[in-house]
């Protein structure tokens, strides 16, 4: 019903309008993600305790998941004595950890073992 020059105006304007809308719709989707983030990483670090009573930490020593085998392996062996098996072989359960010299501290173990053998 407007005129031809207005409608071209209105147009023009509607489009300006749209160009800078998705302009703005592209910055957003840029930073969104980044802010998610933040906000996870923030409420991670508000928590005091996980559901088990498992402190939840973000840090440069954060448990590896040689470090998480390693605690299954030594949760199993708990398991295991506590139903009165023998549970499992020592040699074993030093591998899983991350301690240096784990040779080393299987023949002292063995040389220990074996010296308590010999005086009984």
């Amino acid at each position: 019903m407007a005129e031809s020059v207005v409608q071209q105006t209105m147009i023009a304007g509607f489009q300006e309008e749209m160009q800078l809308y998705q302009q703005v719709m592209a910055q957003v989707a840029q930073m969104a993600r980044g802010i998610a983030e933040g906000m996870l990483i923030d409420s991670i670090h508000s928590m005091k305790a996980g559901k088990y009573s498992t402190k939840v930490t973000c840090s440069p020593m954060a448990p590896t998941m040689r470090v998480i085998k390693a605690a299954e392996a030594f949760e199993l062996h708990k398991v295991l004595r506590e139903a009165g098996d023998v549970g499992l072989n020592p040699d074993d359960l030093i591998d899983a950890t991350d301690v240096a010299d784990k040779e080393k501290l299987k023949r002292g173990r063995q040389q220990l073992v074996a010296s308590m053998q010999g005086a009984a």
